[in-house]
C-alpha cells in the first residue's frame, strides 16, 4: 500500500505545482522573452532614386526683407505656422521699422494640389504707435478657424483676428475664441518630438543614434532591432500610408566628407512592422524651424539664414567685426514616401 500512496502524493503534488494550468502559464512563461516580429536586415543598401520625394517649395514673404523685419519673420515661422490635413498655414506678421505689427498676412499652401491658395491681408485696426510688437501676438487653432490675438495699448483688453483656412478670409474674433487660444506646445512641432508611439500602427522607436541602432516595440513588447552601417539621424515622423519610420540627418555632404565613415550620419527609411531598410542618399540639410506631421506627408518650415561672415584680422588689429547670419528668406519642404 506504501508504494501507491507514494503514486498518488505525487500526482498530487505535480498537480498542485502548474499541472492543473492551462498551457503558456507559470513562471517560464512570464519571463519569457517575445520573439521579435521581424529579423534585423544582414544590409542596408541605398533608397531607389524615387523613394522617399523631396518637394522644395520657397516663401515669398515680402522680399527683400528689410533689417527690422529680420526677427519678426523667422519668429513668425516658428510660431505662427500650422498645417490642416491639406494646407500648410504661415501668419506673417507686417512691421514697422519699431517691429510693431501694422498688418496680418496669411499664406496659404495647397500641398495635393501643389500650389499656392490667393494670399489674405488684414490691417491690425489701430494707430499704428499703439500696434503691438511682434513678439506679443499669440495664435492658434479655435473650432475650424485660427486666430490671431493681442493686448490692445489703450483699453489692455484682449482683442483678434480669425482666419478661415477654407475661404481665406479674415474677421473679427469673438472674444470666446480669443479666450480659446490654446498654450503653444514647442514640441508639437519639433523635429525630434514624433507621436510616440505611433498613431497608425501603436509602434514605439527607442533610437540610440551614438549605437546606430533603432529598437520598435509594441505595447512593450520588441518587435525588433535594426543596426545602422552608419549613425541615423534623428527619428523624426512615421508615414502613416507606408507605415514606415523616417530617421532625418541634417548634415551636409561637404561635413560628411571631413569625418571617416564609421562617424558619417545618414537618413534612413525603416518598415515600422518588417524591418525593411534603406538609406537615403539625398541631402536634407533643412532647418526644420517647425515641423508638422500628416497622413502621408511630413512638412518642414524652414527660416533660412545667411551665413556668418570670416575675419582674416590678425589678434589685436582694429578691424571691424564679421556680418553675423541672419534671416535671409523661407521655404516649405514637403517629403513623401513612396513606399518602393
Amino acid at each position: 500500500m506504501r508504494p501507491a500512496r507514494a503514486l498518488l502524493l505525487t500526482a498530487i503534488a505535480t498537480l498542485g505545482c502548474g499541472g492543473g494550468r492551462g498551457p503558456g502559464s507559470g513562471a517560464g512563461a512570464e519571463n519569457k522573452v517575445a520573439t521579435p516580429a521581424f529579423a534585423a536586415p544582414t544590409a542596408i543598401g541605398p533608397c531607389t532614386a524615387d523613394r522617399l520625394e523631396v518637394l522644395e517649395v520657397p516663401l515669398d514673404l515680402g522680399a527683400p526683407y528689410q533689417s527690422f523685419e529680420w526677427l519678426a519673420l523667422e519668429h513668425a515661422l516658428a510660431r505662427h505656422s500650422y498645417a490642416t490635413d491639406r494646407v500648410v498655414l504661415l501668419f506673417v506678421p507686417e512691421v514697422n521699422f519699431k517691429e510693431q505689427v501694422v498688418s496680418l498676412l496669411a499664406v496659404r499652401y495647397d500641398v495635393a494640389s501643389r500650389s499656392f491658395l490667393p494670399p489674405a491681408r488684414q490691417s491690425i485696426g489701430v494707430d499704428p504707435r499703439l500696434a503691438p510688437r511682434h513678439s506679443e501676438l499669440a495664435s492658434g487653432p479655435v473650432g475650424e478657424d485660427h486666430v490671431v490675438a493681442w493686448t490692445d495699448f489703450v483699453t489692455r483688453g484682449r482683442r483678434g483676428v480669425a482666419f478661415s483656412v477654407s475661404s481665406g478670409t479674415f474677421r473679427p474674433a469673438s472674444a470666446a475664441e480669443v479666450a480659446a487660444i490654446p498654450g503653444r506646445s514647442g514640441l508639437a512641432t519639433h523635429a525630434a518630438y514624433p507621436p510616440d508611439p505611433d498613431p497608425t500602427t501603436g509602434v514605439s522607436v527607442k533610437l540610440d543614434i551614438m549605437g546606430a541602432r533603432a529598437t520598435f516595440s509594441r505595447a512593450g513588447a520588441e518587435l525588433g532591432s535594426v543596426h545602422f552601417p552608419s549613425l541615423p539621424g534623428a527619428y523624426i515622423a512615421a508615414f502613416s500610408n507606408t507605415r514606415a519610420a523616417f530617421f532625418w540627418n541634417n548634415g551636409k555632404h561637404s561635413a560628411q566628407a571631413r569625418v571617416p565613415p564609421e562617424k558619417q550620419r545618414h537618413s534612413y527609411l525603416v518598415g515600422l512592422e518588417t524591418g525593411a531598410s534603406c538609406r537615403v542618399e539625398r541631402e536634407l540639410a533643412y532647418p526644420a524651424t517647425a515641423v508638422f506631421r500628416r497622413r502621408d506627408w511630413v512638412a518642414f518650415v524652414n527660416a533660412l539664414r545667411t551665413e556668418p561672415g570670416h575675419s582674416d584680422c590678425p589678434p589685436g588689429a582694429p578691424c571691424v567685426a564679421p556680418e553675423q547670419s541672419h534671416f535671409a528668406g523661407a521655404s516649405l519642404v514637403i517629403f513623401r514616401d513612396r513606399g518602393k
